[in-house]
Protein backbone atom coordinates (compact mmCIF):
# COMPACT_ATOMS: atom_id res chain seq x y z
CA UNK A 1 0.00 0.00 0.00
CA UNK A 2 1.47 3.52 -1.18
CA UNK A 3 1.81 5.77 1.46
CA UNK A 4 -0.87 8.97 1.55
CA UNK A 5 -0.63 12.27 0.45
CA UNK A 6 -1.37 14.17 3.16
CA UNK A 7 -1.11 17.94 2.35
CA UNK A 8 1.57 20.24 3.90
CA UNK A 9 -0.13 21.97 6.76
CA UNK A 10 0.42 25.49 6.68
CA UNK A 11 1.84 26.38 9.97
CA UNK A 12 3.67 23.47 11.78
CA UNK A 13 5.07 23.77 15.22
CA UNK A 14 7.71 21.10 16.03
CA UNK A 15 9.06 20.13 19.56
CA UNK A 16 8.99 24.22 20.44
CA UNK A 17 10.11 24.90 23.96
CA UNK A 18 10.13 28.67 25.09
CA UNK A 19 12.27 29.90 28.52
CA UNK A 20 12.48 33.00 30.17
CA UNK A 21 15.28 34.30 32.25
CA UNK A 22 14.59 37.10 34.72
CA UNK A 23 16.83 37.96 37.77
CA UNK A 24 18.46 34.61 37.58
CA UNK A 25 16.00 32.52 37.62
CA UNK A 26 14.48 30.58 34.43
CA UNK A 27 10.87 30.22 33.35
CA UNK A 28 10.21 27.33 31.29
CA UNK A 29 6.95 29.09 29.65
CA UNK A 30 6.52 26.19 26.90
CA UNK A 31 7.92 22.43 27.06
CA UNK A 32 7.51 20.61 23.82
CA UNK A 33 5.18 21.84 21.93
CA UNK A 34 3.95 20.24 18.68
CA UNK A 35 1.21 21.31 16.44
CA UNK A 36 -0.32 21.40 13.39
CA UNK A 37 -2.54 23.76 11.45
CA UNK A 38 -4.33 23.77 8.23
CA UNK A 39 -5.23 25.99 6.06
CA UNK A 40 -8.66 27.92 6.42
CA UNK A 41 -8.66 26.12 10.26
CA UNK A 42 -10.36 28.45 13.26
CA UNK A 43 -8.72 27.36 16.04
CA UNK A 44 -9.12 28.60 19.65
CA UNK A 45 -5.50 28.26 22.47
CA UNK A 46 -7.09 28.59 25.74
CA UNK A 47 -5.96 27.95 29.28
CA UNK A 48 -5.24 29.76 32.71
CA UNK A 49 -3.74 33.13 32.99
CA UNK A 50 0.19 32.69 32.56
CA UNK A 51 -0.47 29.12 30.70
CA UNK A 52 1.47 30.49 27.84
CA UNK A 53 -0.76 30.94 25.23
CA UNK A 54 -0.04 34.48 24.36
CA UNK A 55 3.80 33.06 23.69
CA UNK A 56 2.55 30.31 21.76
CA UNK A 57 0.77 32.83 19.79
CA UNK A 58 3.70 35.01 19.48
CA UNK A 59 5.96 32.25 18.44
CA UNK A 60 3.15 31.35 15.69
CA UNK A 61 3.53 34.77 14.47
CA UNK A 62 7.51 34.54 14.08
CA UNK A 63 6.91 37.72 16.91
CA UNK A 64 9.65 35.68 19.02
CA UNK A 65 11.87 32.45 18.48
CA UNK A 66 11.62 29.40 20.26
CA UNK A 67 14.37 28.31 22.62
CA UNK A 68 14.45 25.09 20.57
CA UNK A 69 12.24 23.70 18.19
CA UNK A 70 11.10 24.24 15.08
CA UNK A 71 8.53 26.62 13.25
CA UNK A 72 7.21 26.01 9.75
CA UNK A 73 5.24 27.79 7.13
CA UNK A 74 4.05 25.70 4.08
CA UNK A 75 6.79 23.07 5.06
CA UNK A 76 9.10 25.90 5.27
CA UNK A 77 11.58 26.22 8.22
CA UNK A 78 11.36 29.84 8.94
CA UNK A 79 13.40 29.67 11.84
CA UNK A 80 15.97 29.65 9.81
CA UNK A 81 15.19 33.45 8.32
CA UNK A 82 16.80 36.22 8.90
CA UNK A 83 14.87 39.30 11.01
CA UNK A 84 14.59 41.30 7.42
CA UNK A 85 12.90 38.37 5.76
CA UNK A 86 10.76 37.68 8.98
CA UNK A 87 9.76 41.11 8.68
CA UNK A 88 8.50 40.84 5.69
CA UNK A 89 6.68 37.57 6.26
CA UNK A 90 5.09 39.52 9.06
CA UNK A 91 3.85 42.09 7.19
CA UNK A 92 2.25 40.71 3.94
CA UNK A 93 1.46 36.79 4.92
CA UNK A 94 0.59 37.65 8.86
CA UNK A 95 -2.61 39.75 10.62
CA UNK A 96 -2.17 40.56 13.83
CA UNK A 97 -5.62 42.21 16.22
CA UNK A 98 -3.98 42.45 20.19
CA UNK A 99 -6.51 43.19 22.83
CA UNK A 100 -4.76 46.53 22.80
CA UNK A 101 -5.11 47.66 19.39
CA UNK A 102 -2.09 49.81 18.94
CA UNK A 103 -3.60 52.39 16.57
CA UNK A 104 -1.23 55.39 15.73
CA UNK A 105 -3.85 58.12 17.16
CA UNK A 106 -1.76 60.60 15.10
CA UNK A 107 -3.42 59.43 11.85
CA UNK A 108 -6.86 58.93 11.01
CA UNK A 109 -8.68 55.66 10.80
CA UNK A 110 -8.00 55.02 6.97
CA UNK A 111 -4.36 56.49 7.53
CA UNK A 112 -4.04 53.35 10.15
CA UNK A 113 -5.38 50.82 8.07
CA UNK A 114 -2.91 51.67 5.19
CA UNK A 115 -0.13 51.22 7.26
CA UNK A 116 0.82 47.91 6.34
CA UNK A 117 0.64 48.52 2.56
CA UNK A 118 2.90 51.35 3.14
CA UNK A 119 5.69 49.60 5.12
CA UNK A 120 5.43 46.37 1.85
CA UNK A 121 5.80 49.75 -0.56
CA UNK A 122 2.79 49.31 -2.08
CA UNK A 123 1.54 51.91 -4.37
CA UNK A 124 -0.05 54.60 -2.19
CA UNK A 125 -3.21 54.96 -4.41
CA UNK A 126 -3.52 50.57 -3.99
CA UNK A 127 -2.51 50.48 -0.81
CA UNK A 128 -5.52 53.52 -0.11
CA UNK A 129 -7.90 51.18 -2.46
CA UNK A 130 -7.70 48.11 -0.72
CA UNK A 131 -8.17 50.23 2.75
CA UNK A 132 -11.15 52.11 1.80
CA UNK A 133 -12.75 48.46 0.33
CA UNK A 134 -11.92 46.69 3.70
CA UNK A 135 -13.32 49.72 5.24
CA UNK A 136 -16.78 49.39 3.67
CA UNK A 137 -16.58 45.73 3.83
CA UNK A 138 -17.00 45.91 7.94
CA UNK A 139 -18.91 48.95 8.06
CA UNK A 140 -16.71 51.61 8.92
CA UNK A 141 -16.18 53.47 5.77
CA UNK A 142 -18.14 56.74 7.27
CA UNK A 143 -15.38 56.87 9.55
CA UNK A 144 -12.17 56.62 7.24
CA UNK A 145 -11.33 60.38 8.01
CA UNK A 146 -11.53 60.43 11.42
CA UNK A 147 -8.84 60.49 13.92
CA UNK A 148 -8.87 57.58 15.75
CA UNK A 149 -9.23 59.37 19.42
CA UNK A 150 -12.58 60.11 18.01
CA UNK A 151 -13.59 56.74 17.52
CA UNK A 152 -15.65 54.08 20.20
CA UNK A 153 -13.15 51.26 21.70
CA UNK A 154 -15.19 48.77 19.50
CA UNK A 155 -15.06 51.18 16.17
CA UNK A 156 -10.79 51.07 17.30
CA UNK A 157 -11.08 47.69 17.68
CA UNK A 158 -13.00 46.97 14.79
CA UNK A 159 -10.20 49.44 12.98
CA UNK A 160 -7.57 47.14 14.17
CA UNK A 161 -9.44 44.44 12.13
CA UNK A 162 -9.11 46.09 9.27
CA UNK A 163 -5.13 47.20 9.33
CA UNK A 164 -4.79 43.27 10.09
CA UNK A 165 -7.07 42.42 7.20
CA UNK A 166 -5.58 45.01 4.57
CA UNK A 167 -3.18 42.46 3.08
CA UNK A 168 -5.35 40.06 2.70
CA UNK A 169 -3.21 37.32 5.03
CA UNK A 170 -3.06 33.92 4.94
CA UNK A 171 -3.05 34.01 8.54
CA UNK A 172 -4.86 36.10 11.38
CA UNK A 173 -3.35 35.87 15.09
CA UNK A 174 -5.55 37.39 17.54
CA UNK A 175 -5.00 38.01 21.04
CA UNK A 176 -8.16 38.22 23.14
CA UNK A 177 -9.90 40.54 20.60
CA UNK A 178 -13.11 40.88 22.91
CA UNK A 179 -11.75 41.03 26.16
CA UNK A 180 -11.81 44.70 26.41
CA UNK A 181 -15.44 45.45 24.92
CA UNK A 182 -18.80 45.39 25.64
CA UNK A 183 -21.09 41.96 24.85
CA UNK A 184 -22.70 43.72 21.81
CA UNK A 185 -19.22 45.14 20.68
CA UNK A 186 -17.53 41.66 20.78
CA UNK A 187 -19.91 40.38 19.22
CA UNK A 188 -19.61 42.30 16.18
CA UNK A 189 -15.42 41.56 16.11
CA UNK A 190 -16.19 38.17 16.65
CA UNK A 191 -18.46 38.37 13.97
CA UNK A 192 -15.98 39.68 11.50
CA UNK A 193 -13.04 37.38 12.30
CA UNK A 194 -15.31 34.09 11.37
CA UNK A 195 -16.50 36.52 7.83
CA UNK A 196 -12.81 36.34 6.96
CA UNK A 197 -12.47 33.15 6.96
CA UNK A 198 -15.66 32.31 5.11
CA UNK A 199 -14.93 34.83 2.53
CA UNK A 200 -10.80 34.94 2.09
CA UNK A 201 -10.26 31.42 3.89
CA UNK A 202 -8.29 32.81 6.16
CA UNK A 203 -6.79 31.06 8.54
CA UNK A 204 -7.79 32.44 12.05
CA UNK A 205 -5.82 31.18 15.27
CA UNK A 206 -7.55 32.88 18.26
CA UNK A 207 -6.30 33.05 22.32
CA UNK A 208 -9.35 33.87 24.43
CA UNK A 209 -10.48 33.48 28.18
CA UNK A 210 -14.40 33.02 26.29
CA UNK A 211 -14.83 29.42 26.04
CA UNK A 212 -18.25 30.36 24.27
CA UNK A 213 -15.84 32.06 21.48
CA UNK A 214 -13.70 28.73 21.86
CA UNK A 215 -16.35 26.46 21.12
CA UNK A 216 -17.78 28.40 18.07
CA UNK A 217 -14.17 28.01 16.76
CA UNK A 218 -13.14 24.23 14.39
CA UNK A 219 -10.75 23.42 16.95
CA UNK A 220 -9.91 24.38 20.18
CA UNK A 221 -6.11 23.62 21.74
CA UNK A 222 -5.49 24.32 25.96
CA UNK A 223 -2.32 24.81 27.55
CA UNK A 224 -1.30 23.35 30.68
CA UNK A 225 1.94 23.08 32.10
CA UNK A 226 3.37 24.45 28.61
CA UNK A 227 1.44 21.56 26.47
CA UNK A 228 -0.82 21.31 24.74
CA UNK A 229 -3.81 19.00 24.05
CA UNK A 230 -6.86 19.47 22.09
CA UNK A 231 -10.21 20.32 24.08
CA UNK A 232 -13.48 19.55 23.15
CA UNK A 233 -15.80 21.67 24.59
CA UNK A 234 -18.92 20.03 24.96
CA UNK A 235 -22.50 20.84 25.18
CA UNK A 236 -21.94 23.71 22.62
CA UNK A 237 -22.68 23.92 18.95
CA UNK A 238 -20.17 25.84 16.78
CA UNK A 239 -22.62 28.11 14.15
CA UNK A 240 -20.68 29.53 11.83
CA UNK A 241 -22.31 32.21 10.71
CA UNK A 242 -24.26 33.23 7.06
CA UNK A 243 -23.68 36.99 7.10
CA UNK A 244 -21.24 39.44 6.76
CA UNK A 245 -20.22 42.04 9.15
CA UNK A 246 -23.07 44.56 10.48
CA UNK A 247 -22.48 48.00 11.17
Amino acid sequence: MSELNLPTPLLQIENVSRTFVHNSITTEVLRGVSLSISQGETVAIVGASGAGKTTLLHIMGALDRPTSGRLYYRGEDICTWDDQRLSRFRNTTLGFVFQAHHLLPEFSALENVMIPGIIAGRPRSETEKSARWILGELGLLDKADHQVNDLSGGEQQRIAVARALVMRPDVLLADEPTGNLDTKTGAKVEELLFWTNREHGTTVIVVTHDMRLAARMGRCVGIEDGMVKEVEIEGTERPFPEKGPSN
